[in-house]
């Protein structure tokens, strides 16, 4: 696991590895899911773990009414290694629906509020919610790993 900045990012890295092969979790879901719904299973596990820290990165933002606050999300990680899957939470772009009002989602300016620019200091919001949500996050994604392992076993 590692937590700290890396050109301009603040990155949380959670490896789950080295299963045994009597664990119950991969053999139940190679038994009863297809590849595509394993990931589908393990990628909404971890966007519902990582909720917290999306709030908290939400409620740390500079401007609490604007729409930097509402652009944090948990993403699929387009570009990984083979075989490896995971989620990216932070500001996205885009267009964005708040109660009901269409809005442009402020995800591409969020690193001139965390890191600063020439006419502002930095806001830190990012790393303080990642290094405050790490513990639940963790918590959480084994919850919900639980829940799927408990739901395999019911089919």
């Amino acid at each position: 696991m590692a937590v700290g900045p890396g050109a301009g990012k603040f990155i949380a890295n959670v490896h789950v590895r080295g299963f045994k092969s009597t664990d119950p979790l991969p053999r139940l879901m190679k038994k009863h899911l297809t590849l595509k719904a394993r990931e589908k299973e393990i990628i909404a596990a971890m966007k519902r773990a990582a909720n917290p820290m999306k709030e908290a990165m939400g409620k740390l933002a500079p401007v609490r009414t604007g729409a930097l606050s509402r652009s944090y999300a948990s993403r699929k990680l387009q570009k990984a290694p083979f075989g490896v899957i995971g989620i990216r939470v932070g500001a996205v772009s885009g267009q964005g629906v708040f109660k009901g009002e269409s809005y442009a989602k402020a995800g591409w300016r969020d690193h001139f509020a965390e890191l600063g620019t020439i006419n502002h200091g930095p806001t830190p919001h990012v790393q303080p919610a990642i290094r405050q949500k790490l513990g639940v996050y963790r918590q959480k994604l084994g919850a919900e790993m639980a829940g799927i392992l408990k739901k395999l076993r019911t089919l």
